[in-house]
């Protein structure tokens, strides 16, 4: 086996895929290529960034960052990451002109990404599903096939029949990954961080009449449905919790947090909003924090597989 092939297009991306599946090669070594690139149409979005829409891009960029913790070190937490890491982490934005059109290299992330997967225990086909779909999710490929005409059969046979070559090669080989019932659980988990990284822009443009992700076009309804539907197995609700606190990050509207339930050992991100917050509560925190003393919390919380995915800390509540 090659130690690495270098993957510089769609095509030498496709050739990498075959020669992983039968063992001929190792993980791509990624230069130039994939490219994200996420185009918006709308009045507001001529060369423009909208505060929403900023947070958006950040929010995507934040996603790649918690799949690289959860596979690194087995919680999407931001506060696991190290100041090294979230440089050589860094995706560049460039804002063209004409429509709100972002591009910005993945090649040296997807590296640093791979080099902390545990391939050796995997089948050349279970890791050719793995690159297949980490490497399409986060460039973009059928980025909304859960809520949009994508994920009906027959227009993936029309996507095929109409779409440029090599993209609807692309396509096919993510769909089919996707429908592996041995897809590795780390494809699965970084297809969900792409996802939300990808809703995240949608929600960023809330009038856009338009977008497009690697040259698949979605209308004013389809980014609707994105907007306004989440995956089936999210659910939303308030709950209580004893909780420890990892980290704090605090700005002068809110303070980010890192949190872990007690029993647990996946870390979740939750946010105060500082204006809701009483003081005193805002100290308890930083006590609990620098002690490392369980606390109660009342939380509204986002859930996903049995699991909270992020959360609103309203209140703490006396143990």
């Amino acid at each position: 086996m090659k130690d690495f092939v270098v993957v510089d297009s769609a095509q030498s991306f496709l050739s990498a895929l075959a020669g992983i599946s039968s063992g001929d090669a190792a993980i791509p070594r990624f230069k130039g290529w994939p490219i994200f690139h996420v185009a918006i149409e709308g009045e507001r979005y001529h060369s423009t960034l909208t505060p929403r829409l900023m947070e958006g891009f950040v929010d995507f960029h934040d996603q790649l960052l918690r799949a690289y913790a959860e596979i690194r070190y087995g919680a999407p937490s931001l506060g696991r990451l190290t100041n090294l890491e979230k440089a050589e982490l860094d995706l560049v934005f460039q804002i063209s002109t004409g429509c709100t059109d972002g591009k910005g290299l993945l090649d040296d992330i997807l590296n640093k990404l791979f080099s902390v997967l545990p391939m050796s225990k995997l089948s050349g086909a279970q890791t050719a599903c793995l690159v297949t779909v980490i490497v399409l999710s986060f460039a973009g490929y059928i980025a909304f096939q859960e809520w949009t005409a994508y994920s009906t059969e027959n227009h993936r046979i029309d996507v095929a029949a109409s779409s440029d070559g090599k993209n609807a090669e692309l396509i096919s080989k993510l769909i089919q990954a996707l429908a592996d019932k041995e897809l590795p659980v780390e494809a699965i988990r970084a297809r969900s961080h792409a996802v939300e990284g990808y809703r995240s822009i949608a929600k960023g443009a809330p009038d856009a009449t338009g977008m497009d992700i690697q040259g698949q076009h979605y209308d004013s309804q389809d980014l609707q449905r994105v907007r306004d539907n989440d995956p089936a197995d999210r659910t939303r609700g308030p709950r209580t919790d004893d909780v420890y606190i990892e980290m704090i990050k605090r700005t002068k509207t809110s303070l980010s947090l890192s949190l872990r339930l007690t029993g647990h050992e996946y870390v979740f991100p939750g946010k105060v909003d500082l204006s809701t917050f009483a003081p005193q509560d805002v100290k308890t925190l930083f006590d609990s924090m620098r002690d490392s003393k369980k606390i109660r919390v009342q939380q509204f919380s986002v859930m996903e597989a049995g699991e909270i995915v992020s959360t609103s800390v309203l209140a703490v509540v006396p143990m």
